[in-house]
This record gives C-alpha cells, sequence and structure tokens, in this order.
C-alpha cells in the first residue's frame, strides 16, 4: 500500500499546484504573488544566490559561546513542554486523524488496516512537517549565532515537528481511551493540570531554597541571562522532568557535526518509542475521522460562499447580555452590544474587573513579599513588549471580523442608518476589547516598572503618569489603526475576500504584505500632526509646571487630535459606505 499511498500523496500535491498557478491569472492573486515572491527573495534568496557575500564594511555573523548551548536546550524544552501540557489540556474531541471526504470514501472502504491508515496519515503529514522545516529554516536562517549548520538546524527541525506530530496523535489515542472509561474531558484536564502544577510548584519550592537569586552581574548582557536561567530549568528537578524533552530540542543547538550526531541518536529513540506507541495503540478513530471529514468539508463550503460564522461549525445557543440596552441612545453602542454577545461571555465587564483586580492583588503581594528588583523589572518589560507587538498586529488580526460587513453588506444597508454610524459601531468593538487589554498591560507594568527602580518614589510618579499618558492616547490611536484595515476592505473588496482567510498561498500572503505596507506608510502619516503638537505641548509645559503635567497634557491634546483624526475618517469611511455598490465591486 506505500506505492499507493505515495502516488496519492504527490496527484494531491500536483493538482493543488496546477490549481494555484491557474488562479493567477486573476489580477488580485498575479499582484499578490509578485509581491509574495519579491518578498520571499529579498528577505531570504538574495544572499543565497548571490554566493552569500558581504558588502565592504559589513560586520560578519555574530556568533553566541558554544558553551551556551546547554542552556539553549533548557530553553528549547521548557517550550516543547508547554506544548505538549496543552495538547494534554486543550483538545476536547474525540481521537480522529485528519481525513478528507474523498479520502474517506476512497480508503475506509477499501481492505485497509488500521495501522496501514496511520502510516498512511504519518506519510502524509511528513509531507507538511517537510514544507513546515524548510520555511522555518529561512526564517531562522540567522540562528547561524547559535553554531551548527543549515543542515543541522533544518534536520534539527525536523526532528521538533515530526515529535510533536507523534505525540499530538498518541496524545489523541490516550484522551479516547479515557472517554470510553468514562473519564470526561473536564476531570482530564483537573487531572494533568492537577500534576503539572504538583511538579512546578514542587520543583519552584525546592529550587527557591537551592538556587540564589539573579544579581546584576546576571542582568549584565544576553549571554549571562541565558547562563543563568538556563542553569535554573537544568537545576534538579526541573531538568529531570524537562529531559525527554531537552532530548529533542538537541540535535537544533548542536554548536558542530560531532556534537548534532550525538544529540541525534537519543533523539531518534524518543521518536522511535513514540512511533511504536501511536502503531501499537488498539483506538477506534474511523467515525469520528469520518465526522471530522464531513465537518471540514462543511467549513471550506462555508468559507468559499463568505459565511465565517457558520464556518467555525459550532452549534449556536443563547449567551448573557452584555450590559442592559436602553431603548433609545447612541447607535455604536447597539453594535457593540450585539458583537460583544457574539463573543461570548468572557468578554463582559465583570470578568476585566476580576482580572485587574487579581494584578492588583500581584503587585500587592509582590510589595509586600520583597521580591527582588530584577523579578519586577521582568514583569514589567514582557508586558511592555506584548502590548506593543499588539499595538500594531492587533488592528490587522481584527481584520477578519471587519470582512463579516462584506457578508452582511445587504443587511447592513437596509438598516435605517447613516454610513458614518455604521462604520462607527463596526469598529467600536475592537476599539473596546483591544483598548481593555492594553489597560490591563499598563496595570501590570507600570508598578512593576516602579518597584523596579531604586527610587521607588520618584519613578511611580514617573510611571504612573506616564502610564495614564499612555492609557488616554490608546483608544482614539486605536480606532484610527482599526479605520485603516476597515478603509482597505471598502476600496479592495476582492482582495480582502482573497487575503482574509486561512492559507491561500504565496499571494494571499502577497496581498498581505501591500495591505501591511500601506497600513505603516498611512499609520506614519497619521501621526505627524499628533507628534508635532504632542511635541511642543510638552516643550511647554514641561518648563512652566514640570514633568507630570507635562505628560499629561501632552496625552491630551494628543488623544484630542487622533481623536478627531479618527473622527474625519469614520466620516470618509461613512459616505464611501453609502456609495459602495458590492454588485459593481465583486459581480460574482
Amino acid at each position: 500500500m506505500t506505492s499507493a499511498f505515495l502516488y496519492l500523496q504527490f496527484t494531491t500535491v500536483k493538482n493543488s499546484l496546477v490549481q494555484r498557478l491557474r488562479r493567477l491569472k486573476q489580477p488580485k492573486y498575479l499582484v499578490g504573488a509578485i509581491a509574495g515572491l519579491g518578498y520571499f527573495y529579498l528577505v531570504f534568496f538574495r544572499r543565497v544566490l548571490g554566493g552569500g557575500t558581504r558588502g565592504p564594511g559589513m560586520p560578519g555573523a555574530m556568533t553566541l559561546p558554544p558553551d551556551l548551548a546547554p542552556y539553549l536546550v533548557s530553553f528549547g524544552a521548557a517550550v516543547l513542554f508547554v506544548i505538549i501540557v496543552l495538547a494534554w489540556i486543550i483538545p476536547s474531541g474525540r481521537a480522529a486523524l485528519q481525513f478528507t471526504e474523498p479520502e474517506v470514501a476512497f480508503l475506509f472502504p477499501a481492505p485497509v488496516t488500521r495501522r496501514r491508515l496511520i502510516h498512511f496519515k504519518l506519510l502524509r503529514s511528513q509531507f507538511r512537517i517537510l514544507l513546515s522545516t524548510f520555511f522555518l529554516s529561512l526564517v531562522f536562517r540567522r540562528a547561524s549565532l547559535l553554531g551548527g549548520t543549515p543542515l543541522t538546524h533544518a534536520a534539527g527541525w525536523w526532528v521538533v515537528l515530526s515529535a510533536l506530530d507523534l505525540h499530538f496523535i498518541g496524545a489523541s489515542f490516550v484522551r479516547e481511551q479515557l472517554m470510553d472509561l468514562g473519564v470526561n474531558p473536564v476531570r482530564r484536564r483537573l487531572l494533568v493540570l492537577g500534576t503539572v502544577g504538583a511538579l512546578v510548584l514542587g520543583s519552584w519550592w525546592w529550587i527557591r531554597t537551592q538556587v540564589p537569586p539573579p544579581t546584576d552581574r546576571d542582568f549584565a548582557g544576553i549571554s549571562s541571562l541565558i547562563r543563568y536561567f538556563g542553569g535554573v530549568l537544568q537545576h534538579p528537578p526541573i531538568g529531570w522532568l524537562l529531559t525527554p524533552f531537552a532530548l529533542i530540542a538537541a540535535p537544533y543547538f548542536a554548536p558542530d557535526y560531532p556534537a548534532f550526531f550525538l544529540a541525534l541518536g537519543p533523539a531518534l529513540l524518543v521518536m522511535a518509542a513514540h512511533y511504536w506507541w501511536v502503531v501499537s495503540a488498539e483506538v477506534s478513530f474511523e467515525e469520528a475521522s469520518i465526522d471530522q471529514a464531513r465537518k471540514l468539508a462543511e467549513r471550506v463550503a462555508a468559507i468559499r460562499s463568505g459565511d465565517w460564522r457558520a464556518a467555525r461549525n459550532r452549534p449556536t445557543k443563547a449567551r448573557p447580555v452584555p450590559f442592559r440596552l436602553a431603548p433609545t441612545g447612541i447607535v455604536a453602542v447597539a453594535f457593540l452590544w450585539k458583537n460583544l454577545i457574539a463573543l461570548g461571555p468572557f468578554f463582559r465587564a465583570r470578568t476585566w474587573l476580576v482580572i485587574a483586580s487579581l494584578i492588583v492583588a500581584f503587585h500587592v503581594w509582590a510589595t509586600r513579599a520583597g521580591l527582588d528588583r530584577h523579578v519586577h523589572l521582568i514583569v514589567a518589560i514582557m508586558p511592555l513588549a506584548f502590548g506593543g507587538w499588539l499595538l500594531v498586529v492587533g488592528p490587522m488580526l481584527m481584520r477578519r471580523d471587519l470582512r463579516l460587513m462584506i457578508t452582511h453588506f445587504d443587511l447592513l444597508k437596509g438598516y435605517p442608518l447613516r454610513g458614518w454610524q455604521v462604520v462607527l459601531g463596526s469598529l467600536l468593538s475592537p476599539i473596546v476589547i483591544l483598548a481593555a487589554v492594553e489597560w490591563l498591560l499598563l496595570l501590570l507594568s507600570a508598578p512593576s516598572a516602579g518597584l523596579a527602580e531604586k527610587t521607588t518614589s520618584l519613578a511611580a510618579g514617573v510611571f504612573g503618569t506616564g502610564s495614564l499618558g499612555i492609557a488616554l492616547v490608546l483608544p482614539p490611536l486605536l480606532g484610527l489603526m482599526l479605520s485603516i484595515p476597515f478603509a482597505a476592505t471598502l476600496l479592495f473588496p476582492a482582495w480582502a475576500e482573497s487575503s482574509g482567510g486561512r492559507g491561500g498561498g504565496i499571494e494571499a500572503m502577497g496581498q498581505r504584505l501591500i495591505f501591511f505596507a500601506g497600513y505603516i506608510v498611512v499609520l506614519a502619516l497619521a501621526l505627524v500632526p499628533a507628534t508635532l503638537c504632542g511635541g511642543l505641548a510638552a516643550f511647554i509645559f514641561y518648563n512652566l509646571v514640570g514633568l507630570a503635567s507635562a505628560v499629561v497634557v501632552t496625552a491630551i491634546v494628543a488623544s484630542l487630535i487622533i481623536g478627531a483624526e479618527f473622527a474625519a475618517v469614520v466620516w470618509w469611511l461613512g459616505e464611501r459606505f453609502e456609495h459602495f455598490d458590492l454588485s459593481q465591486e465583486m459581480p460574482r
């Protein structure tokens, strides 16, 4: 059957490539493909095709000291440990190997044993793993600073991805057996969380008495940080707990070929144990696989028709309202009320208040416990880094929800509302959600940043006023940033439809790159007036009343200017919405 499986996989890949090449006849895909290929050439292939030469005066590649490799392996093992634990906690369905409906109709009635079906799944997943290995090797080609060669890094990625794939399948089989024994997903999650929590807490309690806290010397550079925290992960009993995961991660971090082949043997033994675990499992997965194939076909059909809500394959049920909606009032609030109901019970004011209370309780405990200021520094930096990433990427991630406007365009046009009211109502929900997340991150970061400084009273005032200024600027800034993908959806609806789904190939990636480049340019131009006026206000009030008042006044001035720009953009988008004709933009 192996030859038949190989023929089936080869034919599937060939037909998929032919289909993608044929749709390049459409301009929206052709332009996106050109942009995607240009990105890959400039970022990944230019140096390879150019022979890897460096221009005059360009510095050589930085390489970390070879003695850091064992510590990096510990970090990789910790990441794999978290991924594996999540694989045991999150899934709730029955054991199912992913097959398409044609494969179910072709393979399941055939005289093929269950073990051969598993082998077919493993064989097919190897194509996806090899493709992922290729792209990960390109993306992380700068990993030469770890030592080793591109070949050893690619082989290391293959080992990691193959081991994870085998473990995910084996874990799904065990979950199926537990369900047959009457252990429902809730009990399984409690069991896994309890076991992992006991191990982690026990290890932390033991290490805190054995390992000294970090000092200024440990924060002197990236190498010092890696040595300290990597040593913590290597210290028993955490080191014992991470040993099997370290064996999988070790080939990727090998600094040279002898170290790679020395680490490859134990990693292959772990993979062989996983393979034996998977193929020897006596678990019935056929019914669940057939049901999954049916749901996958329905989801694909819903995505192609533009019905993203039906694509989720989740049964709808009544949900509680987030707040009481008055019979009359601002129209945008009604949109917010409706969208919060659709998002589910997590997006409620009570939930956010509970999270904020937990953050405040953490800061009270951290202050009384007298934690080292380096710990406060870490707690301050991580939320700020995530908040900055979310500020840039968050509006682009919300673009899929804005695309629903095209699906329900006829319904929205039928409302007795002005265009700007529909636009503001559509934008209000993502503004509120992203602003709430950013405020929570500020609440977590600002007190820790103040406690990390030696002059705590002065630092508390500086970071407090700075956080207040950022909090004032965030809502109008997020509104302006969310308006950009909304405008792109109105101006280029065909591109928005083709690039908003999952996957899509290199041409869809090129379309996203074009959108992102335009997003950055427009955002930079929109921030120029606020930056100039805010800087002038900061200069005047800093010399008149001091730093704290200058920060607050600057934030107010900047937020007012950005808010005015947001209002103008909403008005313009409303006019565009009122004159938008979907039948002319997308005739099909």
